[in-house]
């Protein structure tokens, strides 16, 4: 905007001033100048676009320009869109609420005011998660090294395999001495056995080879065979002694009193005795063989910790790579509408805002492959130089059905544009 001056304003002056002087006339005439000389300085009217100037040098001129001169509407402060802090002032004033409510309370429960509330909670939480952290995460992991490290014969049971093994030499040897002295006294077996001789003297020739085991050493396999010859002969003790106890039950009183009934009675409490113990050597060995699986569950917790923080830790060194037809999609998207811009503008024959908007769809697909390639460079073997090239030529001069055939190409050939 020049300012020029008013020739008609200065006539004017001089007709109502009527008798002015033509002194003061050329003053007032260069008091105008000087003032439009001052308002072209202010707006840049001088500012002439020289030879060589770029477009956005003329452009950046411009913008100076129209910053001076301010804006050409005034727009009123109500009609004014409202700032960030005025459009969530709710939310901003809750969370201010609530600062001041933390800090007063604070104050109140801390040293400022004579209270060591804060100190107290301080501490409560600090040892509460040294003690969560001592029993869940410190402790199954040293049960479980002791576990790995530490044989089962140092733990104790409640039966031993010596005690075992006594009470059931014992057991044998009641049994047959119940088998010789049954044999003495009634000369013969009981009358529901049969083979009971043949029983008494596998018995004792049991003893006399366990006699002869002691002074005399036996090889691995000897003794195994000695091992399992006891075991029968148990066995075998035990059915005649049974059989003995069935027929002293046919006269309870009288085989109380003066039979061998009280000795059957204690033999099988024995007997009892030794399945006892037998049974709980069988269960103290099932429960050292699960101790390490029962560790192992009470380690597991510190295990998931463990691994879940050791999981965040390799995500954060190490992010996840993003899958590329996801990342690919607004570029996708871009080109679907690219497509159907140039096909709308083929439908009406080419009409200039058809054109633009086919032309606008191409930058948009410009702008989402050149953010894509420019995260992921492929170096020599990048798409992005042939995909640069197609999409100047669909932004150039060139005839609609070209156009087309170009992004049809684009489509096919290219990996960001293919799901």
């Amino acid at each position: 905007f020049v300012l020029l001056p008013c020739e008609g304003g200065e006539g004017a002056a001089e007709q109502g001033a009527g008798e002015s002087s033509a002194a003061s006339t050329l003053a007032d005439a260069e008091e105008v100048r000087e003032a439009q000389k001052r308002a072209e300085a202010a707006v840049g009217a001088g500012a002439r676009i020289v030879p060589g100037m770029t477009v956005t040098e003329a452009i950046h001129r411009a913008n100076k320009t129209a910053h001076k001169m301010g804006p050409v509407v005034v727009i009123p402060a109500w009609v004014r869109a409202p700032s960030r802090y005025e459009q969530h002032w709710l939310r901003y004033a809750a969370a201010s609420a609530a600062g001041a409510y933390a800090m007063l309370f604070f104050y109140r429960h801390s040293r400022l005011s004579g209270s060591r509330d804060v100190e107290r909670w301080a501490h409560q939480a600090v040892t509460g998660l040294q003690s969560t952290y001592r029993e869940n995460v410190l402790g199954p992991f040293a049960q479980l090294r002791d576990e790995l490290f530490k044989t089962y014969r140092a733990r104790r049971s409640i039966v031993s395999e010596a005690e075992y093994e006594n009470d059931r030499e014992s057991l044998r040897r009641m049994l047959a001495d119940f088998q010789s002295d049954y044999l003495q006294k009634h000369g013969g077996p009981p009358p529901s056995g049969a083979d009971a001789a043949a029983a008494a003297a596998g018995v004792n020739t049991l003893d006399s080879s366990a006699a002869g085991s002691d002074t005399e050493a036996v090889t691995k396999g000897q003794a195994i065979e000695a091992a399992a010859a006891a075991e029968d002969s148990s066995v075998e003790g035990m059915a005649f002694m049974m059989k003995a106890y069935e027929d002293e039950l046919k006269r309870p009183i009288r085989s109380a009193v003066t039979g061998q009934l009280p000795r059957t009675l204690l033999i099988q409490v024995q007997k009892l005795k030794l399945d006892t113990e037998s049974a709980m050597l069988e269960m103290d060995q099932l429960l050292k063989a699960n101790e390490l699986n029962l560790a192992l569950i009470a380690a597991i917790p510190a295990f998931l910790a463990a691994g879940g923080a050791l999981f965040l830790l390799v995500r954060w060194v190490r992010p996840k790579p993003v899958d590329p037809k996801y990342e690919a999609l607004p570029c996708r998207m871009a080109m679907v509408a690219l497509e159907r811009a140039l096909q709308a503008a083929a439908d009406v024959d080419g009409g200039p805002q058809a054109l633009g908007l086919a032309t606008h769809a191409t930058a948009k697909v410009y702008e989402e492959a050149y953010k894509l390639f420019s995260r992921h460079d492929g170096g020599q073997d990048s798409e992005w130089p042939n995909l640069r090239r197609d999409l100047a030529d669909l932004a150039g001069p060139a005839p609609l059905r070209h156009k087309i055939r170009i992004s049809k190409r684009m489509s096919r050939v290219y990996t960001i544009f293919q799901f």
